[in-house]
C-alpha cells in the first residue's frame, strides 16, 4: 500500500492546489494521498468554510483514477456549527467523514480525549484506516486502528511557546511512542503556516522512516505482509 503524505502551501485555493498534488499521485501510483488539517478550502481563513453540497462535489477531483484523499476540512454543518472535519473520498464518494474533538471540552491531564467513540475507520482497499485530526494523534487511546493518518495543523504552537515547548519534538516523541506501543504505522501531513514540519511516516518500531523538511511531499510503502496481517482491531484499547 502507498501513501503520499503532502507538505502543501497555504494556498489561498486549497481546491485547486490539491490537484496538482493528485496529479502526482497517480504518477507516482500512490494508493492514498493526505494532506493537512483544514486544507479545505483555505488554512489561514477561519472565514472560509466549506457546506455539504462542497463536500459532495469533492469526488469529482479524483474522477478517473484509483487515489483515495484523506484531507482537513473547514466545514459547517446544517446547525451552522463549525468544525474542523477530517474526509476521506474517492472517485465512488465520500468514504468517511468526522469531527475533531473539541479539546476545550476535553481534560489533557487524563491522559486522552474521552467522550467521543466516533471513530469509525476509513476503508480503503479493504483495509481499516484510523482518520484524526490535528493533536488527536497524541492520545492513545484515539488509534483505533494499526494505520494511523492524521491531518495536522499548527494553530497550538503559540500556546506551547508560552511554555518554552519544542512543539516538533514533543509531538514526534509522542507518536513514535504510540507507534511502538500500538505497533502501528503513522502518517502525518502538516501545513506548512510555520517554520517547523510535520509532514512524516513513522513506523511501528518507532522509526522516523520519511520527513519532509520542505514544501512538496514524499511517497512511502507499506509493506504487503504487514498490510494484510492486520488485525481488526488495535491491541492497545
Amino acid at each position: 500500500m502507498r501513501f503520499m503524505l503532502t507538505a502543501p502551501e497555504n494556498a489561498k485555493s486549497g481546491s485547486k492546489e490539491i490537484i496538482k498534488y493528485i496529479t502526482i499521485a497517480v504518477l507516482a501510483k500512490a494508493n492514498v494521498v493526505l494532506f493537512p488539517s483544514s486544507y479545505l478550502p483555505y488554512y489561514k481563513n477561519s472565514a472560509a468554510f466549506y457546506t455539504d453540497k462542497d463536500l459532495q462535489k469533492l469526488p469529482g477531483l479524483v474522477a478517473g483514477t484509483n487515489v483515495n484523499v484523506i484531507t482537513g476540512v473547514n466545514f459547517i454543518d446544517y446547525k451552522k456549527q463549525r468544525r474542523k472535519t477530517v474526509i476521506t473520498f474517492n472517485e465512488s464518494g465520500i468514504i468517511n467523514l468526522r469531527h475533531k474533538i473539541d479539546l476545550e471540552n476535553h481534560y489533557i491531564d487524563k491522559g486522552y480525549i474521552s467522550g467521543n467513540d466516533d471513530f469509525k475507520p476509513s476503508v480503503i482497499n479493504g483495509i481499516n484506516i484510523c482518520t484524526l485530526e490535528c493533536y488527536e494523534v497524541l492520545f492513545i487511546k484515539n488509534w483505533k486502528e494499526r494505520i494511523v493518518t492524521a491531518s495536522v495543523g499548527f494553530g497550538m504552537k503559540a500556546i506551547t511557546d508560552n511554555y518554552n515547548c519544542d512543539y516538533f519534538n514533543e509531538w514526534l516523541t509522542i507518536v513514535k511512542s504510540n507507534c511502538i506501543l500500538t505497533k502501528s504505522w503513522c502518517f502525518l501531513s502538516c501545513n506548512t503556516q510555520h517554520k517547523d514540519f510535520m509532514t512524516a511516516a513513522i513506523n511501528p518500531e518507532g522509526e522516523l522512516i520519511a520527513l519532509v523538511k520542505q514544501l512538496g511531499f514524499c511517497v512511502v510503502d507499506i509493506d504487503d505482509e504487514f498490510v494484510f496481517s492486520l488485525p481488526s482491531k488495535n491491541p492497545v484499547t
